[in-house]
């Protein structure tokens, strides 16, 4: 638990949901070999959700 949201840490690969890579065989992509970004995705959702359950707690939207 965190004192304050100024100790609000960015949720490291150990506090992360597991993800399962799949192959899906389409369109290529942009990336070398026509490779698509899987997992960058994941580290971006739990700081707005943090973000939002802390507004509708507390009334007060955090802007900065």
């Amino acid at each position: 638990m965190n004192l304050s949201v100024v100790d609000n840490l960015m949720p490291t690969i150990d506090l992360m949901a597991r993800v399962e890579t799949t192959l899906v065989h389409g369109h290529p992509g942009a990336g070398p070999y026509g490779a698509n970004g899987a997992g960058e995705i994941n580290s971006v959702p739990p700081r707005a959700a943090i973000a939002n359950a802390i507004s509708i707690a507390t009334g007060v939207r955090m802007i900065r």
